[in-house]
């Protein structure tokens, strides 16, 4: 069977670093003009988006990455810093993050 490719998800500028979660089957992706977290449940189309504080405007998110047996946490790039964010995937937000690691 061909794989089906089609849109999906919220509209976005420039939609980037998509995450697929195996075990909720939900696809986790940023937009990179905006700090805004999305989820997308392909199997009842359910769609959600949580803004991030990132502390001023040039600061743009790069990825997500759901953090391994940690509900709801994910690693999330900020400009040049590592955060983790505690989202449900469902909750608008905003989201606090919690620095890890500044990267150069």
């Amino acid at each position: 069977m061909e794989p089906k490719i089609e849109p999906v998800g919220s509209p976005t500028l420039l939609g980037e670093g998509p995450y697929w979660d195996e075990e909720t089957q939900t696809l986790y992706y940023i937009d990179v003009t905006k700090p805004i977290l999305f989820s997308y449940k392909p199997e009842t189309g359910a769609q959600h988006s949580a803004e991030i504080e990132t502390g001023g405007p040039n600061e743009r998110i790069s990825f997500v990455i759901k953090i391994k047996d940690k509900k709801n946490k994910f690693v999330v790039s900020i400009k040049n810093r590592f955060t983790i964010v505690t989202w449900d995937g469902e909750s608008p937000g905003p989201l606090t993050p919690q620095h890890l690691v500044d990267v150069e």
